[in-house]
């Protein structure tokens, strides 16, 4: 089904008229398509027209489970864009010989337009079983969204285009869709051309020496640049796959691509990936902690960016090398193979002069590439560029929730043309937001001391929720594993002191510890680290299984457990207690410490206590506010659990029948924090 949706605008022939800067316009193609076996899905978007400019263009590409479920394994899909490029070629479809004296041959030729593909994007898919047999959290409706700048491809995103999904697996499968966002606007600098420099399909380039690779797979390409093209850069994505030998190659081979401009080497770039670990589809089946050439299970293949020194109008010649080795394949084994798409980019001048862009925010947020990251209590951390021709010094910031007390902050640096970085804020204010629908807020106000010359990519915001609420006194519950020299954990503040700490080889093989913990209220995180990058239990590693939980020190109640198969680290932000509005001069905004933040003041009262089940709670809060409960025995069972609809000063009763004479304690999550308090049924 092919659908194209206007998000800010009605579909009429006389839309341009309303047309304004920031209007996005949407459009679908693949719904739910099911990539069941090797081959390419093919269908049509209905793309803009090209009348119009776009500050930017992003690609989200949602994978899931089809019907039949996930796969297993890690396999290669691509997005490619089929482009015609009016041209005709042909082969022979058959011959005919009419005569052999002399010889006479009837030829039929078959006629075809010649097709430019262009890769999109590309996603390895997860091992899927855990997803398919609803295990280990997952379910048959997983699914994950990776998100893709296309802006680079604005002059073929143009009109009716076929949209190819090419699933390079043999065993079902999972499921695609996509969404196009095309925002209005002027970009960083024009578009002229895009170009591919080099394409091996989905299935590859075999490699056993760089003498051969070079001389019939990334042979050198002659490109004569537009005369408008002032600015040149290569999209590199490549991916390696399989292993041979002793060298693991190339899948699990750590190598370095090069390209050469007109004989001299210009890039020199490592494409293998130490981070799958950290991987944010965790735990999966199969070897998903590996860290792999270019790519880790579920995840997209980064595509590399290449500023290139060029002159417009001229003839240039690029060479592309993979860093030498060689490698032995025994007989009836597949060659260890790369999957490279390269593209060449021409574009015109820098549009603006000082510019200052904020590309994305990683936290707090929803995006499903950063639930590593999220959710937080402490600094935001954002991702800016310099799009602007002027190196970027400094950029000022407005940030916040809305809803509460905006922050400033100036980041000082120097980017060049078209460079990022992370940026982490200040910690702010988490209170006096829409606690159903909290967003935040990032907003550039000055860049290098002044207005920048676009303001229209100077604002973003995120949906996002907030971390668990622990009582200020809570116990760490940490059993090792065999391998506990790999093993740590750390307790620490909103600015990232160490409030303690277990190091790395300083604990024993199947040990267990246990600490107890009494803070102020504040914004910690719990950190737990696995330099071996396999957690606690996996199943490819004799290490054994441990465990690690957050437990309450005055009742037997887990607070937050944690699976043991979580590859790098644990990274858990909380709260104790409840921040304070911050007051005063916003540009004078802190980081909100462990003291500067108001004890909560809401209070309860139980009584009688004991009883026999029936009895009243007295509220006294600050404010109106709906209240959860919860009740548990002596056991640490979880006997009842209920909602108070907005309650401030009164008694509310509670019935708890048929549940025997016993110690329980009852947990209130209010605005202002987690309160407890023991009661006694006596029958």
């Amino acid at each position: 089904m092919n659908k194209l949706l206007l998000t800010l605008l009605c579909f009429f022939t006389f839309s341009n008229l309303f047309a304004a800067e920031g209007d996005t316009t949407t459009v679908f193609v693949h719904d739910g398509t099911a990539m069941t076996w090797w081959g390419g899905y093919t269908e049509a978007g209905e793309f803009p027209d090209g009348s119009k400019t776009y500050r930017k263009i992003t690609m989200t590409y949602t994978m899931g489970c089809p019907s039949s479920g996930c796969s297993d394994w890690d396999y290669t899909s691509k997005i490619e864009l089929l482009n015609p490029t009016g041209l005709m070629d042909s082969t022979v479809s058959a011959l005919d010989t009419i005569s052999t004296m002399p010889l006479v041959v009837d030829t039929t030729w078959n006629v075809f337009e010649v097709i430019d593909n262009f890769e999109l994007g590309r996603v390895i898919t997860p091992y899927g079983g855990y997803m398919a047999n609803g295990t280990n959290g997952f379910n048959n409706g997983w699914s994950f969204d990776h998100v893709f700048d296309v802006t680079d491809f604005a002059t073929v995103l143009q009109s009716t285009k076929d949209i190819r999904a090419f699933y390079a697996g043999w065993s079902s499968g999972f499921s695609v869709s996509l969404r196009f966002d095309f925002i209005e606007g002027t970009p960083p600098r024009d578009v002229i051309k895009i170009e591919n420099l080099y394409r091996s399909g989905a299935g590859g380039w075999s490699y056993t020496n760089s003498a051969d690779f070079e001389a019939n797979r990334t042979v050198p390409r002659d490109v004569q640049l537009d005369a408008a093209a002032n600015m040149t850069r290569v999209r590199m994505t490549i991916s390696g796959h399989g292993f041979i030998n002793s060298l693991n190659a190339a899948e699990f081979y750590d190598r370095q691509y090069y390209f050469d401009l007109d004989g001299v080497n210009v890039v020199n770039n490592s494409f293998f990936r130490y981070d799958c670990g950290k991987n944010p589809i965790y735990p999966q089946g199969g070897t998903w902690l590996y860290d792999r050439a270019g790519w880790c299970p579920g995840l997209r293949t980064l595509t590399f960016l290449h500023e290139l020194p060029t002159t417009a109008g001229s003839m240039i010649n690029l060479d592309l090398r993979i860093q030498p080795y060689s490698v032995t394949v025994p007989s009836g084994e597949t060659p260890p193979n790369y999957i490279i798409d390269a593209q060449l980019v021409s574009y015109g001048s820098p549009n603006f002069t000082t510019d200052a862009e904020i590309v994305d925010i990683i936290s707090p947020s929803l995006q499903d590439e950063y639930g590593r990251r999220n959710p937080i209590c402490g600094g935001p951390v954002i991702k800016i560029r310099n799009s602007g021709s002027d190196p970027l010094t400094s950029v000022t910031f407005r940030y916040g929730v809305e809803g509460g007390n905006a922050c400033q902050y100036t980041w000082t640096g120097n980017l060049n043309f078209m460079e990022e970085e992370e940026v982490t804020l200040p910690a702010v204010s988490w209170v006096g937001y829409d606690v159903a629908d909290p967003v935040f807020f990032a907003q550039i106000e000055f860049a290098n001391n002044a207005s920048d010359d676009y303001s229209y990519n100077n604002y973003m915001e995120s949906t996002f929720v907030k971390t668990g609420v622990l009582t200020p006194q809570f116990l760490v519950y940490l059993n090792t594993n065999n391998a506990a020299n790999e093993t740590g954990y750390s307790v620490e503040d909103v600015d990232g002191n160490v409030l303690f700490e277990r190091l790395p080889g300083t604990l024993s093989n199947s040990t267990t510890y246990t600490d107890t913990f009494d803070l102020d209220p504040g914004c910690y995180v719990f950190r737990v680290v696995d330099t071996g990058g396999d957690g606690l239990s996996w199943w490819n590693n004799n290490d054994g299984t441990g465990a690690v939980n957050i437990r309450r020190v005055d009742f037997p109640v887990t607070l937050k457990n944690f699976g043991t198969d979580f590859g790098s680290e644990i990274f858990f932000p909380f709260t104790i207690g409840q921040f304070k509005d911050i007051a005063g001069d916003p540009a004078a905004c802190p980081p909100v410490g462990i003291n500067q933040v108001a004890e909560a003041q809401g209070q309860f009262e139980l009584f009688p206590n004991p009883n026999n089940g029936n009895f009243e709670i007295q509220f006294a809060l600050d404010k109106i506010q709906d209240v959860n409960y919860t009740i548990f025995n002596a056991l640490g069972q979880q006997v009842k659990q209920g909602l108070l609809h907005q309650v401030q000063n009164q008694n509310v009763p509670i019935q708890l029948s048929n549940s025997g004479a016993g110690i329980y304690m009852i947990v209130f999550e209010t605005e202002e924090g987690s309160f407890s308090k023991k009661m006694v049924i006596s029958q």
